[in-house]
């Protein structure tokens, strides 16, 4: 006949059961492949971030990111190497608590920041990622950029509004960076024969 469990163990595997369904609860919001928050992670932030922004009047700003002609290079170069590319992007992109939602397209969410500081991120990230080496050729992204400085605190609003930057940037050659606003604002890079890049601002 065995012994009675002690209130002690009792409380030990409860605690140990607890932090097994919490390693698995954060297991099903992380990306196998880039680590970074899915879809599932995302509505987490998202409840997190906009329940507190609402109630504080903090302002938020939505970065959609994507891998330009992305696409082609799987089918040049490979899903492992598309792949390999996909990690590298999600390394430079960790420090931004960015989230992989879902193929080449990522997303970041900035809180406590003007939409010219939005912007000035999003050109940053636009420029890491241009120094990335894979060995093979160069990657960029385009960035769509809405913020809630004038449009309320809703996530589906301004990554409606961030879908449409991001759609207006790539029909736009690609490679830029696009702000959802009554007047949007281009940032683009033009190769030179040289090997230089001019970075350029257009009011559109």
């Amino acid at each position: 006949m065995s012994e009675p469990v002690s209130y002690q163990e009792l409380a030990l595997l409860v605690a140990t059961l607890q932090l097994e369904v919490d390693r698995l609860r954060k297991e099903v919001e992380i990306d196998p492949l880039t680590r970074l928050k899915n879809k599932r992670g995302l509505d987490r932030q998202i409840k997190l971030i906009f329940s507190n922004s609402s109630a504080t009047k903090i302002p938020v700003a939505v970065l959609l990111i994507d891998i330009d002609h992305f696409k082609k290079f799987n089918e040049k170069h490979g899903y492992q190497k598309a792949n390999e590319v996909l990690i590298a992007l999600a390394e430079k992109l960790r420090e931004y608590d960015a989230v992989r939602w879902g193929g080449e397209e990522f997303v970041v969410i900035l809180t406590n920041i003007t939409h010219q500081q939005a912007l000035m991120v999003a050109e940053r990230i636009r420029e890491i990622v241009m120094k990335l080496d894979i060995g093979i050729e160069q990657t960029t992204v385009s960035i769509g950029v809405a913020s809630s400085d004038s449009k309320g605190h809703d996530f589906e609003e301004l990554f409606f509004r961030a879908n449409i930057a991001l759609r207006e940037a790539k029909k736009n050659s690609q490679h830029r960076l696009w702000r959802h606003s009554d007047r949007s604002l281009a940032i683009h890079t033009t190769r030179m024969p040289t090997g230089m890049r001019v970075s350029s601002l257009v009011s559109l």
